[in-house]
């Protein structure tokens, strides 16, 4: 499998993309597998630790198929620099906002209103996605 090239049919690209977010799901649901598998040998409970398990490995694979599209979708776009910042300010959103929302209950008893996290992560991605579109450029 390879990235989606700027020169391949959008829908070939959607299809790769959405290929590529899955493999990155995967092998993000096994990190959390393993962290479950060591809470349990810890003094952590089984079911907080499979409940995390399982909400983190939901969104994984939801973030995984949509980043991948977005990503897939976006390919045209990406021959010019605000292509590359768009991509990245929408992928670092999905996963760093979305992750917060997703899983950042699962770990703090007063959490933030949602509101304002995905507020602070659309300032972050405005920061962070110059810089991803400056190091992954071709």
């Amino acid at each position: 499998m390879t990235l989606p090239s700027n020169k391949r049919a959008p829908r070939e690209s959607i299809n790769d993309g959405v290929r590529m977010g899955l493999i990155f799901a995967g092998f993000f649901s096994l990190i959390a597998a393993i962290q479950l598998v060591v809470a349990v040998i810890g003094p952590g409970t089984f079911g907080l630790a499979a409940k995390a398990w399982g909400i983190s490995t939901m969104f994984y694979l939801a973030a995984g198929t949509l980043g991948g599209a977005i990503y897939g979708a976006l390919t045209p776009l990406r021959d010019r620099y605000f292509g590359k910042v768009l991509t990245a300010y929408i992928i670092l959103y999905l996963v760093y906002g979305g992750g917060s929302v997703a899983v950042l209950p699962l770990f703090m008893k007063d959490v933030p209103p949602l509101s304002l996290l995905l507020k602070v992560w659309a300032v972050i991605c405005l920061v962070l996605a110059p810089l991803y579109a400056w190091r992954l450029s071709d």
